[in-house]
């Protein structure tokens, strides 16, 4: 086994990054903690290049198009040659399949960190390991990327910390009134996603109020984002019911989301990545869990609160609900969400718009 650096050493770092947003955004705070001591650098897939160009403790982003699901062993090995004349000290593989460990591997990186996974002995020389009375059905997942840092205990400090871990582009014109932000989409699975008819009332609610809404999410949410508007239409004849309602999901990147995100007053998602892309920016966000755990896969940041209900099915971590009724959402009723903004000051008639973005 070759020497590396000792872990108070100044080190030049490659990540090898989540494949989802999410996971991505969880893996931050374990991130910024190693740039504290020298440069980092991260491999993404592309659609995630936004992302890790908005973290400022980046230094340089690679996205690098590898399938999922296939191993392309030469095209990995091609990547990796290019990435020999950075002399990287350390790979820090965020993913646990056996494909993601070859980059690091092929490139001769000499300290190849990462949990153990797919059995990657070999592969990786700089095996971590969860805490030892956790399993890791059981630990967090900020938890277990947080091993992956020199000092697991230092990167709670990131996590804590009232600094946002993500920079949006500021907007070229700011919101005239309190914006709303839903993101209904569920990636997961229908057993993660809220009712359209309870975002469709919170909508309502919002508008009434005096506030705006947008809708943000991916292609495959534009069904949602529809069902929402007919739902607040429903009942009315013309179309004054959708006064300053905006419909974006499909039709933005995930650098103009980020910059919707980060002009909103207020988050309202489900457990997706956008959810945890709110947190770190810094945005007041309510995160609506249902079939999984807010335990599990935390948002942070001190703007960020969770809402589910307690159930003896939950988390049950399904994607379609197995009884059929996804009773945890159906019963998360948007009068809760409601109370809970304004439980923390985050309602049209309790913002001063000069201070809410």
């Amino acid at each position: 086994m070759r020497p590396w650096p000792a872990a108070t050493a100044t080190k030049t770092r490659l990540v090898i990054a989540p494949q989802w947003v999410g996971d991505a955004v969880m893996a931050a705070p374990m991130m910024a903690c190693l740039a504290r001591s020298g440069p980092l650098d991260v491999v993404c897939l592309p659609h995630l290049a936004d992302l890790f160009q908005a973290m400022p403790f980046v230094r340089r982003v690679l996205p690098m198009a590898f399938e999922r699901g296939r191993l392309q062993w030469f095209e990995r090995r091609r990547q990796a040659h290019g990435l020999i004349d950075a002399h990287y000290q350390q790979a820090i593989v965020c993913p646990n399949s056996w494909k993601a460990a070859l980059l690091p591997w092929f490139a001769n990186i000499p300290q190849r960190t990462g949990l153990v996974g797919e059995w990657r002995y070999g592969l990786l020389n700089d095996i971590r390991h969860p805490n030892s009375s956790s399993d890791l059905q059981s630990t967090s997942q900020p938890a277990l990327y947080a091993v992956l840092a020199d000092d697991a205990r230092a990167v709670d400090a990131h996590r804590l910390s009232q600094t946002p871990l993500l920079l949006a582009k500021p907007a070229e014109h700011q919101p005239t009134r309190p914006q709303l932000a839903l993101c209904p989409g569920a990636e997961f699975g229908p057993a993660k996603q809220w009712p359209a008819s309870h975002y469709a009332e919170l909508a309502r609610q919002w508008l009434t109020a005096g506030g705006q809404v947008v809708v943000l999410g991916g292609p495959k949410d534009q069904g949602i984002g529809d069902a929402i508007r007919w739902a607040i239409q429903a009942g009315h004849q013309d179309h004054q019911a959708l006064v300053g309602y905006q419909m974006l999901a499909g039709q933005t990147s995930l650098a103009q989301a980020m910059t919707e995100l980060a002009s909103s007053a207020l988050v309202v998602s489900n457990d997706s990545g956008l959810m945890h892309v709110a947190a770190a920016l810094g945005r007041p966000c309510l995160g609506l869990y249902g079939s999984t755990s807010e335990v599990r896969t935390p948002a942070f940041g001190l703007n960020w609160q969770p809402l589910s209900r307690s159930m003896p099915c939950r988390p049950c971590y399904d994607r379609q609900c197995r009884l059929g009724t996804t009773a945890c959402l159906q019963e998360l009723e948007p009068t809760l969400v409601v109370e809970a903004a304004r439980a923390r000051g985050w309602w049209p008639d309790q913002l001063d718009l000069r201070h809410a973005n």
